[in-house]
């Protein structure tokens, strides 16, 4: 019996031991879901952010562009030229630091969001134009160092010509 109680107890802690060594894993685990939920929001609260200054400028004029453009200093512009690569941000030619909570830089990188804007064209004969809007979010940098990133893509339709709704 006592042989017996022995191996139960040997088992017991091994297997104690091997559950103790996976709540780290976990930890990580749950901690890169919650810095991926952080990136996304972030990006998406970009595009909504884009898509109100569209509607609010009536679609400025598309010009070429280049570099990094800080719209806590400088407006928001229309880029004449897609992005070669919208999946590895940060990209060449973005607005950072928008006007967002809690979008200021971080001491290792970029602000927590960043915009470009694109025009692609008119749509129904002319009355509307359509723009690409690319948002990335960063989430905070984790543990290992590394940072999380959503990007985001909307094409979004901007009526120029007023229509009257009452006729029939």
């Amino acid at each position: 019996m006592l042989l017996f109680a022995l191996f139960l107890t040997i088992a017991l802690g091994a297997l104690g031991v091997a559950m103790m060594r996976g709540v780290p894993v976990r930890e990580r685990i749950a901690g890169n879901v919650t810095d991926k939920q952080r990136a996304l929001r972030a990006a998406e609260d970009a595009l909504r952010y884009a898509e109100g200054w569209l509607v609010q400028e009536r679609g400025v004029a598309s010009v070429p562009c280049a570099g990094a453009i800080d719209a806590r200093v400088s407006s928001l512009r229309v880029c004449t030229r897609p992005l070669t690569d919208p999946t590895r941000p940060p990209w060449p030619e973005r607005i950072e630091n928008l006007p967002l909570p809690g979008n200021q830089p971080d001491a290792n990188g970029p602000s927590r969001s960043a915009i470009h804007i694109v025009e692609v064209g008119m749509a129904r004969g002319g009355l509307d134009r359509v723009f690409q809007i690319t948002a990335a979010g960063y989430g905070p940098a984790g543990a290992t160092g590394t940072t999380a990133v959503a990007v985001l893509r909307s094409t979004f339709s901007l009526s120029t010509a007023a229509r009257n709704l009452g006729a029939h």
